[in-house]
């Protein structure tokens, strides 16, 4: 007898939902000949599904969370470091190192 397989999307409520757009869009944005659309796409991917900016990363439920609120924490600093270079002042931008220089 056959196991039934693996649903395709997992059913993990930390994970992200992402369509077969947002994937075209990724691999696209990685090879270089993504289209305005797929970089803007592939940007609210990031920034605000993957990371979940717009949510707090609190998540309730004493020590039995401890370890949902770190992770929620650590996602959500992936998009508030991109949003901070996006927002970064071009006089900001002059202070940062280059790489071998």
């Amino acid at each position: 007898m056959r196991k039934p397989a693996k649903p395709l999307v997992p059913s993990d409520p930390t994970l992200v939902f992402f369509d077969k757009h947002d994937v075209m869009a990724a691999k696209a944005v990685a090879t270089g000949t993504a289209n305005p659309e797929q970089q803007k796409r592939f940007f609210d991917l990031v920034v605000y599904k993957l990371s979940d900016i717009r949510r707090p990363s609190f998540r309730p439920g004493g020590s039995d969370a401890a370890r949902a609120t770190d992770y929620a924490e650590g996602r959500r600093s992936v998009g508030i470091h991109v949003a901070g270079m996006i927002n970064m002042n071009s006089r900001d931008i002059e202070k940062l190192e280059t790489p071998n220089g």
